[in-house]
């Protein structure tokens, strides 16, 4: 049977190797099923020693996940949920998203779209699916697909 220091140890390498959310963290010892373990005060050292923070872990967590993935803000919200941040941090960190920055998100999907289809007869209800999927909103989506979608056209035919 493991100490509480062994499983204290164990969640510091856990938070050394990446940033982790405190949720993440108790998950974490709960699957180790380990009974005379004070997961709180194991989570307060942490918290205390900056192991876990849960505002850089969600800032860090959106701005890769928006860079390498292109989600968009509606999935990263959800995301961030189901990693048990709290919605005043979500809501905190969802706000710093710079409006140029997901829209070049955005135009990256809908360049990839295109690449693999075609726009028939003016029909965007696909790739509009396909950024809802991604987790761009709706209005988001109708404010701006249809002028993405002709300014990359134009594009493609100068090149």
């Amino acid at each position: 049977m493991k100490s509480q220091q062994e499983v204290l140890s164990k969640m510091m390498r856990f938070c050394a190797y990446q940033d982790r959310s405190e949720g993440e963290v108790r998950d974490k010892i709960a699957s180790l099923k380990m009974e005379n373990v004070d997961e709180e005060k194991i989570i307060q050292y942490l918290v205390d020693e900056r192991f876990i923070d849960d505002q850089r872990f969600a800032e860090n967590y959106v701005q890769s996940k928006l860079r390498l993935k292109g989600w968009g803000r509606l999935k990263l919200r959800s995301q961030l949920f189901q990693k048990g941040i709290s919605s005043s941090i979500v809501s905190q960190v969802i706000s710093t998203i710079s409006e140029n920055t997901y829209k070049d998100a955005c135009r990256k999907h809908i360049e990839k779209w295109l690449r693999m289809n075609r726009i028939e007869d003016r029909d965007f209800t696909k790739i509009y699916r396909f950024l809802e999927s991604k987790g761009f909103e709706r209005d988001f989506i109708f404010r701006h697909c249809e002028a993405m979608v002709k300014e990359i056209g134009d594009e493609s035919i100068i090149k």
